[in-house]
């Protein structure tokens, strides 16, 4: 048997099977086969019959040997799917992973505008005393600095805000960064009240602003004051932080 590739192309076989074989590798147009004389044309379906192909009886039935041309369903041509080029198929992934690339840009600049700390907003975190008796001034101090701070050209974050938005941290500091970056502050204040060995009457109080961008300490305080005058205390740190604060020193 002999499996036909056009006008010019044979590839000889004794097995079927391989035939077969070469049938499905290739795009062949007939298959060529030797019979010998006296084969019943009937089994071949006698005829043009549509299901076992085209057969010619006269031919399969003269002489010694004979030439059939069998037209197997399995050796028509198949559909060719379209195939997308490796170049343009690389073009158009890297497209995408552009648009992706620029997609994302875009939202995150967005997003940094939308949540960029305010220069001019400062947050006060909860004092930490470390003073006995003084308590209350953990609330009571961080409430007065921050109205003494609410004002132009500078603005406060409420105590309210503060409450519900402070998370302690191992180190306080962090936690006063975290605390402005929650709330869009960009400047941190955290201040700390020590007792003094052996001065019942008076305490030292420690402050330190905190750039919430680069967590660089801008400026600090220490004060040595009289336990008697929390108010005092608080309008003489805000002073400070005034005078001190980027946004006055660049007017």
């Amino acid at each position: 048997m002999a499996v036909v590739h056009g006008d010019d192309h044979r590839v000889h076989s004794a097995r079927a099977r391989d035939v077969e074989r070469f049938a499905e590798r290739f795009r062949v147009q007939r298959v060529e086969a030797a019979v010998a004389n006296g084969v019943d044309a009937g089994a071949f379906g006698g005829g043009e019959d549509g299901a076992d192909g085209d057969h010619d009886a006269a031919t399969l039935t003269a002489g010694n040997q004979g030439s059939v041309n069998l037209s197997y369903a399995m050796t028509q041509d198949p559909i060719d799917t379209p195939r997308v080029p490796p170049r343009r198929l690389l073009i158009g992934l890297g497209s995408l992973v552009l648009i992706l690339m620029v997609g994302g840009a875009v939202s995150f600049v967005r997003y940094a505008r939308t949540h960029a700390p305010q220069p001019g907003l400062v947050a006060v975190a909860p004092f930490d005393i470390f003073a006995v008796g003084l308590d209350r001034w953990r609330i009571g101090l961080a409430t007065a600095l921050t109205q003494q701070l609410n004002a132009t050209p500078l603005a406060a974050v409420p105590q309210t805000v503060v409450a519900a938005t402070w998370r302690s941290a191992p180190s306080p500091e962090i936690s006063a960064v975290e605390l402005a970056r929650q709330t869009g502050a960009g400047l941190a204040i955290y201040a700390r009240v020590d007792s003094l060995p052996g001065k019942a009457d008076s305490v030292r109080v420690s402050l330190v602003a905190i750039d919430a961008t680069t967590t660089k300490i801008l400026f600090g305080v220490l004060v040595r004051w009289p336990v008697t005058d929390p108010e005092g205390l608080a309008t003489r740190l805000a002073e400070h932080v005034r005078q001190n604060h980027p946004i006055k020193a660049a007017t």
